[in-house]
């Protein structure tokens, strides 16, 4: 993807985030009026943004578990492994096949959830 491409995509998202910040939420058809070929893109951003795990124990294990199952892709980061849970969100092993490493990808939790959307 051209770099422009990715700059436009973190403006659009950075547009979704302050509109949900603000209480308001802003459709991937609305974000991309300007650019409707990003839609898909960012309709797959956006559900990765609003998916929203808890957590729970099982059996007195304290480790963090996810309630649901969380996607096994965010853009192009493949999600592998949950390493921790806090109260801001969760933090994800994670390989990225462009780079072809791994890293550590931190998913927040939002007020709202994808019935929200």
């Amino acid at each position: 993807m051209p770099v422009e491409s990715n700059e436009t995509i973190d403006e659009i998202l950075n547009r979704f985030e302050e509109s949900r910040d603000k209480g308001e939420i802003l459709t991937a058809e609305q974000l991309t009026a300007d650019h409707p070929e990003l839609l898909q893109t960012i309709r797959r951003y956006i559900e990765a943004l609003t998916w929203v795990p808890d957590t729970q124990t099982v059996d007195g294990d304290d480790s963090p578990r996810p309630l649901d199952t969380p996607p096994s892709k965010i853009g192009r980061y493949e999600l592998e492994e949950l390493l921790g849970v806090g109260g801001y969100g969760q933090v994800w092993k994670s390989h990225d096949p462009d780079l072809n490493r791994t890293v550590a990808i931190k998913l927040p939790r939002f007020k709202s959830t994808k019935a929200d959307l």
